[in-house]
């Protein structure tokens, strides 16, 4: 099972790659647009999901399931963009579709993680 640190590392490294990968390809082309719009979709949602963790009794495995399958969506966007973001994806996607329990200190370290991605991904745009 990943911790949340290690999904704050993950979080962190998409960040990364998606500065990287829009520097080697053109804004403008289709395919890095559907793929960014890909990532924003699925680190929008999940930010959503994280914000409300802590006011909810027990996990959302259906929500959690959408947003596997949201990450597993931006990483088949990704794959010829950029491989490593598109594993990043993958991980996160396989993160998801794992039952967890998240204290109130992991919510709130991922929630800021998110929020990184979320940003960046937006700034891409």
């Amino acid at each position: 099972m990943i911790e949340v640190n290690q999904l704050i590392s993950l979080f962190d490294s998409i960040v990364h790659l998606l500065q990287a990968a829009a520097d080697r390809y053109s804004r403008s082309s289709a395919t890095y647009k559907r793929a960014l719009l890909a990532v924003y979709v699925a680190s929008s949602e999940t930010k959503s999901y994280v914000m409300g963790l802590k006011q909810r009794k027990s996990p959302d495995r259906e929500r959690e399931a959408k947003l596997s399958r949201l990450w597993s969506e931006a990483a088949v966007e990704l794959r010829h963009i950029d491989r490593d973001l598109a594993d990043k994806c993958l991980l996160h996607s396989d993160f998801l579709a794992e039952a967890m329990q998240w204290s109130d200190s992991e919510i709130d370290q991922a929630r800021n993680s998110i929020k990184d991605v979320f940003e960046q991904a937006r700034q891409l745009l």
